[in-house]
């Protein structure tokens, strides 16, 4: 699957905390403080990935979905 460069930095941040994270959610405020992108851009951002069915949204925040997890380990792990 073709990711752009941010929607790629966004998915590995949100791989890498999930697998921290006792909730196993990422909130928008951290992916964007930890990233350096824009809530609006990163809010598109996460639009795309959902819709790659790559990621779901919380009230908690974002989580990877099982088709994430396998994309991302198959860049990351």
């Amino acid at each position: 699957m073709k990711l752009s460069e941010r929607e790629d930095i966004v998915l590995q941040t949100i791989y890498e905390e999930t697998r921290r994270s006792a909730t196993g959610c990422v909130p928008m405020r951290f992916i964007e403080v930890t990233t350096g992108i824009s809530a609006y851009e990163l809010r598109n951002i996460s639009e795309d990935l959902k819709n790659a069915r790559l990621i779901v949204e919380h009230e908690e925040g974002l989580r990877i979905t099982e088709l994430g997890l396998f994309e991302s380990k198959a860049r990351w792990a």
